[in-house]
């Protein structure tokens, strides 16, 4: 087991004990050390975990590990699980949560088509979808259309940007990597 592993494996003992400052600063230590080592994959793990358990910067932590997960093209049912969680600590009217629901079926045409899970992945992104535009008073089906078409969101090299853009502006100057080294 390498000493960052061994940071990961301390902070995960220290919140089983109660320790919850203890294990937040151990993970952060942790994913820090991944990055350095350029394990992202474990990056993308160690943010998922605290974004689980420090309530307060969960968003900070969930748009980092998406938007590393993008940089590296992780799996999409990992991808998936960050998502959803984003999902539910926004609210459905944040400018974040259309372009969650439409990155969710644009990944889907990564798919092969027999894949067991796809059209359950594709309607969990048209009910976020719907979701949103609800929430914005977007109400039956052409106007649905009109909204979809005017935020760009048929054209994944714009809502992909903007997605980007969206998750950048969340977590601000608290990376825990150095983005530079997916430019």
């Amino acid at each position: 087991m390498t000493e960052t592993a061994t940071l990961s494996q301390k902070a995960k003992i220290n919140l089983e004990q109660g320790d919850l400052e203890g294990a937040i600063g151990l993970y952060v230590q942790a994913a820090e050390s991944f990055a350095k080592e350029k394990a992202y994959a474990d990056v993308v793990t160690v943010l998922g975990n605290l974004a689980r358990i420090d309530e307060s910067n969960s968003q900070v932590y969930l748009a980092q590990a998406i938007w590393l997960s993008l940089a590296i093209e992780l799996p999409f049912q990992g991808l998936l699980r960050l998502f959803l969680a984003l999902f539910q600590l926004l609210p459905q009217d944040n400018d974040i949560v259309p372009l969650i629901g439409t990155t969710i079926i644009y990944s889907c045409s990564e798919f092969e088509e027999e894949h067991p899970e796809l059209e359950k992945y594709q309607e969990l992104g048209i009910s976020i979808l719907q979701a949103t535009a609800l929430a914005r008073g977007i109400e039956g089906e052409e106007a649905f259309k009109t909204w979809f078409v005017e935020n760009e969101l048929d054209d994944p090299d714009l809502f992909l940007v903007e997605l980007i853009e969206k998750l950048e502006a969340c977590v601000g100057d608290n990376w825990l990597f150095d983005r530079a080294e997916f430019n």
